[in-house]
């Protein structure tokens, strides 16, 4: 049996003290929100690890996004939507001993206006983090000896790559253990994620609030403890207020002051 209600007037009805009060009540019972956790500068260092060993270069790409979120205050998805990557190395006598990469990524999950979605974001990641690792390079050759498409330098002697549609820095594995076309999913990194950090140690109680949003929320945390001020990190998570649009749209030198901040926390830890 369907019954019908017909309403005289749906806006009146809408707001009426009933429905206001029925959809407040609903409101209070919602469960409430719970922020990941982030990660702990141990569980980051042994990523790294995982990154440039090379008992498995599963582990070692899977690992790598890892640190690529982790270093680059990334979501998932903002990691998959990455077009561009450049790199400023720094040598000391020949030896490499820092640097950042300097990556652009198009419709990032915090762009809401279709003018941002349409906008590459410049993102700066330190390519060296708490171990004193290069976890980039490991990454890179890794995805090499498992076939996947080349990151090739775009000139000879420098590293610059640009990713075609269909090129996910860290791909889908399929169940017959070949690699999709489609990056992975939040999800699927969860997972993963999970499953590395167990392999490392990390007890199942440390892991409980741990998913793939831990990965951007990590260094921004970090920042806050340390004392760094509300709008160094709002430019490191790539968020900038009303009307400051184009401090970060940027310009990526714009993020030379916050990112100098960072490579002082990661000397900290």
């Amino acid at each position: 049996m369907v019954h019908i209600v017909d309403f005289v007037d749906t806006d009146e009805s809408a707001t009426s003290p009933r429905c206001i009060g029925s959809a407040h009540r609903q409101f209070l019972g919602k469960k409430a929100l719970r922020q990941k956790a982030a990660l702990t500068a141990l569980m980051v260092f042994a990523l790294e690890l995982v990154t440039v060993s090379t008992a498995s270069p599963v582990n070692s790409v899977e690992a790598g996004l890892a640190c690529l979120c982790v270093l680059g205050r990334l979501h998932v998805s903002d990691a998959g939507r990455i077009k561009f990557i450049d790199q400023e190395p720094l040598h000391d006598q020949g030896v490499l001993v820092g640097g950042f990469l300097e990556a652009a990524a198009v419709s990032t999950k915090i762009a809401k206006s279709k003018e941002k979605k349409t906008t590459f974001l410049p993102i700066v990641v330190p390519m060296f983090g708490f171990s004193g690792f290069n976890w980039w390079q490991a990454f890179v050759d890794a995805r090499r000896s498992l076939g996947m498409t080349e990151l090739v330098s775009a000139t000879e002697g420098q590293f610059c790559a640009i990713l075609a549609e269909g090129v996910p820095l860290l791909p889908r594995r399929m169940q017959d253990g070949t690699w999709s076309a489609q990056p992975a999913k939040a999800d699927e990194v969860t997972a993963m994620l999970l499953r590395l950090l167990a392999s490392v140690g990390c007890e199942a109680a440390a892991l409980k609030e741990v998913a793939s949003h831990s990965m951007k929320a990590t260094l921004l945390s970090m920042a806050a403890k340390y004392g760094v001020d509300l709008r160094t990190r709002q430019l490191l998570g790539y968020h900038v207020v009303k009307g400051e649009e184009s401090a970060l749209n940027y310009g990526r030198d714009n993020l030379g002051a916050p990112v100098h901040e960072l490579e002082k926390l990661l000397g900290t830890q």
